[in-house]
């Protein structure tokens, strides 16, 4: 389960299981594993052939998948919108849930 934590005065998510904080062996097996496939993941190609309504949600200060790529990937779909919010990172709809549910309406309503 995902928790957000405060370290060091700042919200972060965690992995959490029963109230205390990993790392178990096969916990950080499993995150290496999902960064790897992560890694090598390339929907390069793909990603132009959407063509269904489509919003690209990133957090402002996301480091796996930064504002740049999410740009990248908004701009090879075609009428993609792009929503950075301010004050979040990868867990965007975790550490700013109210502007990443504004933005999500928004878009939905728009589709109306």
């Amino acid at each position: 389960m995902i928790n957000l934590q405060d370290i060091d005065g700042r919200k972060i998510a965690c992995w959490v299981n029963n109230g205390s904080f990993l790392p178990e062996r096969k916990t950080l097996v499993f995150i290496h594993g999902d960064f790897t496939a992560c890694d090598r993941l390339d929907l390069t190609a793909t990603i132009a052939g959407i063509g269904i309504p489509a919003l690209v949600v990133c957090g402002a200060e996301d480091k796996m998948t930064p504002p740049a790529l999410s740009q990248f990937i908004r701009d090879n779909i075609p009428g993609a919108g792009l929503a950075l919010i301010e004050g979040a990172g990868h867990f965007v709809m975790l550490e700013n849930p109210e502007a990443f549910n504004t933005v999500l309406t928004d878009f939905v309503n728009s589709l109306r």
